[in-house]
């Protein structure tokens, strides 16, 4: 139950800006850094996949906004959701109002479901009322950058692969299909049909730019590649690495380096030092230990939690 005086409403297009500052405000403390944009939270709440009740917003009884909830159902047997709360709204009780709504609405039907949200490692506020609601620890994600004061070292690609540009109209669905196959061993990956595929990560890019897709070839087959973006929300001197993936029969050649250092070198040619991503960092194809060997470090961790709930459990 929120406090008395605040209400909820699902989230609107023209709250975008509203709310990422909100977010902000959190990673502000949380993180040290924004690192959401209106954006972001568009691209969100106009997919295809996402309907209007999945995205809620607290209000105080002044009408500023003060919690966001985003929530991600993945079928029958999994949601996915993040919650923010304002760091002065914080200790109200809004928090647990809002868990309590996903895990209430969750368990409503006749599935076990699965629920996994995400949280800084330096808030441990957020942690301890996970922790005490039965949320247990799954996976730490490492936020990774590298900070170039001179050209990176050169990719050394193995033999008979090449590393070229994506080209927009002719790679669009080999590439997508590819990196899916890739990425299906990423643990909590979920498949993406190809309309959703090309939704996020071609339609709604803002000012896309496909020389910063990189496609990994050998023998004319797509075996890899990454998406990047020439900047993360609210750090305009960082670029970012979203995706870096490689096909399981080509893994282990160093075709992730030759991609690793290809991203670094692009980025330097063309003026940026700073190069980010994010990765598993118990990632079962150790590539947090490639992106450590590429010259990358970890700047802060993200810890990830889920919760079983049998059905009408609340």
């Amino acid at each position: 139950m929120l406090p008395e005086g605040y209400t909820m409403r699902p989230a609107r297009l023209e709250d975008a800006q509203t709310t990422a500052d909100l977010i902000n405000a959190c990673e502000l403390i949380d993180l040290g850094a924004p690192n959401t944009s209106a954006h972001a939270l568009r691209r969100i709440w106009k997919a295809p996949d996402h309907a209007p009740n999945d995205s809620l917003l607290v209000a105080a009884p002044d009408g500023r906004l003060v919690a966001a909830l985003n929530r991600f159902p993945e079928g029958a047997h999994l949601v996915e959701f993040d919650g923010y709360v304002h760091p002065d709204a914080r200790g109200m009780g809004i928090g647990t109002a809002l868990l309590t709504l996903v895990e209430t609405e969750a368990s409503a039907g006749a599935q076990t479901v699965r629920l996994s949200t995400n949280v800084w490692s330096v808030n441990t506020g957020g942690r301890r009322l996970l922790e005490a609601r039965g949320y247990t620890l799954a996976r730490r994600w490492e936020r990774m950058l590298i900070e170039m004061s001179a050209p990176p070292e050169p990719p050394s690609l193995p033999d008979g692969v090449t590393i070229r540009s994506f080209i927009p109209g002719e790679d669009d669905r080999p590439f997508g299909e590819a990196m899916e196959e890739a990425q299906a061993d990423e643990w909590g990956h979920t498949p993406l049909t190809w309309e959703q595929w090309r939704y996020y990560h071609i339609e709604s890019i803002p000012n896309f730019d496909p020389t910063l897709y990189f496609v990994a070839e050998e023998g004319g087959h797509i075996i890899g590649g990454a998406l990047c973006s020439w900047e993360r929300p609210g750090e305009p001197e960082v670029g970012h690495v979203r995706y870096l993936a490689v096909r399981r029969p080509w893994r282990g050649r160093g075709v992730g380096m030759a991609l690793a250092r290809t991203i670094f070198a692009t980025f330097y040619a063309r003026g940026k030092t700073k190069v980010g991503l994010g990765v598993d960092a118990d990632s079962p194809t150790h590539a947090n230990a490639l992106y450590h060997r590429a010259g990358m470090r970890a700047i802060s961790t993200t810890c990830i939690y889920e919760k079983t709930l049998a059905p009408d459990t609340p």
